[in-house]
């Protein structure tokens, strides 16, 4: 397995402002800071775009896109593919973002797969590790990371929703969600630590998500954001 997407699962690919930061100029495209090579068609490349700019609106996914330049990170490729099973994917084996069609870059699952990515240079190793043992790790807290910054910091961006609440505990986690927004900044892992894993838990209801939990493997990606983002 190599697939963590917003969708189906199996295969090499996860589906599914910080301080200082210096929006790109508008006159270049943000995504040629973020990608080798963009084979879109030119109206996609237009709805990317747009997508990039609200993103670098917000100060947490712009600590993201900050630390890609920091890193000197650059996708191979964004592209189309209408055979994939999941909306998007973001394939960590051959380090692109690859969408189903229009409609699936049209919603937030941009948001999802650049987190992936993200997480395939914050963990040490990369994910590849995480194929099976650990995968529900990476999904859940990309799922927590989204959550929290829509609901806290842009409820206004497009595809916003609760993408944790799953099965029984569905609402038990959108109270917690709405706690966790009420806190003065970003919260790290001490601060979720308590209900952390018995949400990632529920998310074993999507079967696709229901693989063995890495109870060593914490969330490195939200500790960065609490640390670098939202000041």
């Amino acid at each position: 397995m190599t697939l963590m997407g917003g969708g189906s699962g199996g295969g090499n690919f996860y589906g599914g402002g910080g301080g200082g930061y210096s929006p790109t100029p508008p006159s270049t495209p943000i995504s040629n800071k973020l990608t080798k090579r963009n084979d879109l068609s030119e109206n996609d490349k237009k709805i990317l775009e747009e997508k990039l700019k609200e993103l670098e609106d917000n100060c947490a996914y712009a600590a993201l896109i900050q630390f890609t330049h920091k890193k000197n990170l650059l996708l191979n490729n964004i592209r189309m593919d209408p055979n994939i099973k999941t909306p998007a994917q973001y394939n960590y084996v051959t380090n692109e973002i690859i969408f189903r069609n229009s409609s699936s870059l049209e919603g937030n699952t941009f948001n999802e797969e650049f987190i992936h990515f993200i997480q395939n240079h914050i963990y040490e190793g990369g994910i590849t590790k995480y194929r099976d043992k650990g995968r529900i790790n990476l999904e859940f807290e990309a799922k927590l990371i989204q959550d929290i910054i829509c609901q806290k910091y842009a409820p206004h961006l497009s595809g916003c929703g609760l993408l944790g609440a799953h099965g029984e505990s569905a609402e038990a986690y959108i109270k917690w969600i709405e706690d966790l927004i009420k806190l003065p900044s970003f919260p790290n892992y001490e601060i979720v630590k308590n209900n952390y894993w018995k949400f990632m838990e529920g998310l074993k209801d999507t079967p696709e998500y229901n693989k063995p939990i890495d109870t060593n493997l914490v969330p490195q990606l939200l500790n960065y954001i609490s640390n670098n983002a939202c000041k």
